[in-house]
């Protein structure tokens, strides 16, 4: 179920450029983990949502499962590469 979280994430993050938010504010995006009943809300900057993006990572909450390997975290979050 991540690529429809993934998509959701990529149209909240096109609305945020669209109305001008600034990108080195912390932004809320959705948990990306495999829990299709999760709507846990994270916070990052733009910069690092898009090194996840690029790297073709994931974003979790911290205590959820991403499936993968996290490879780094920040405040309330994981990155989850797998």
């Amino acid at each position: 179920m991540r690529p429809a979280k993934v998509e959701a994430n990529e149209r909240i993050r096109a609305t945020q450029v669209e109305l001008g938010i600034d990108s080195g504010n912390l932004l809320p995006f959705l948990c990306e983990c495999d829990d299709t009943a999760c709507r846990s809300v994270i916070r990052l900057n733009a910069t690092a949502y898009g090194e996840v993006r690029a790297a073709g990572r994931f974003v979790v909450a911290e205590t959820h499962s991403g499936g993968g390997r996290v490879v780094s975290s920040g405040d309330g979050y994981a990155v989850v590469e797998g």
